[in-house]
């Protein structure tokens, strides 16, 4: 017998800690991934004046799973 949850996270694909965090979802076999999507995120920073003086591009995954317990 198995309860079931569900739990959403953000992994930066940048940062091996993250990536290893997602690996350790798809190695386990009572987790089932039911939704994953890309996002692109971007840090700006600008001047006094307003002008864009820097721009940071990350790549995020978001996932959704589900994770069995053992009752």
């Amino acid at each position: 017998m198995f309860s079931t949850k569900k739990k959403t996270a953000v992994f930066d694909l940048n940062t091996k800690k993250d990536l290893e965090q997602y690996d350790d979802i798809l190695n386990n076999s009572l987790c089932t991934v039911i939704k994953e999507h890309k996002e692109k995120m971007a840090d700006k920073e600008f001047d006094n004046e307003g002008k864009m003086i820097s721009l940071k591009e990350k790549i995020v995954l978001v996932v959704t799973w589900e994770e069995k317990k053992l009752l």
